[in-house]
């Protein structure tokens, strides 16, 4: 959880903080994203709102996640079997994740994204470990 903490806490900084710094290309960029506007389902939406706004929904998913993994992590105390659907879920999603951003964007998050996977997956399949043997003991 420390780890998507501090991804998503770094990615708001950054996309908060961010304004362009390459060339006059990527100013230019910018401006006309913002000052280009449509109708787009009956509001004046320019390509900036868009991608703010995808930037400010990337940060509450973000916010969402660590919400989550804090959820499980005591549930993984309280009821480890209950747990596990949910950490093979945020494994498959984080896997997703991924791919998309190694697709989209750049390695630097991709490399958050995978220490969190694999902590997840660690985290699943001790669970898995401790649920199987709990049950043989059972038995």
């Amino acid at each position: 959880m420390v780890i998507a903490v501090i991804q998503y806490a770094v990615h708001t900084l950054v996309f908060l903080r961010a304004r362009p710094r390459h060339d006059a290309d990527e100013v230019n960029l910018v401006e006309m994203m913002k000052s280009l506007q449509w109708n787009f389902g009956g509001s004046e939406r320019s390509y900036w709102d868009f991608y703010f706004g995808y930037g400010m929904v990337a940060i509450l998913m973000g916010l969402l996640e660590i919400l989550v993994l804090w959820f499980l992590s005591g549930l993984l105390g309280r009821n480890t079997r209950e747990a596990l659907p949910f950490l093979l879920i945020m494994v498959v999603i984080n896997v997703f994740h991924i791919l998309i951003t190694l697709k989209f964007f750049f390695i630097l998050p991709a490399t958050f994204d995978a220490a969190v996977t694999f902590s997840l997956l660690l985290a699943y399949l001790a669970a898995r470990k401790e649920t199987v043997s709990g049950s043989q003991k059972q038995s």
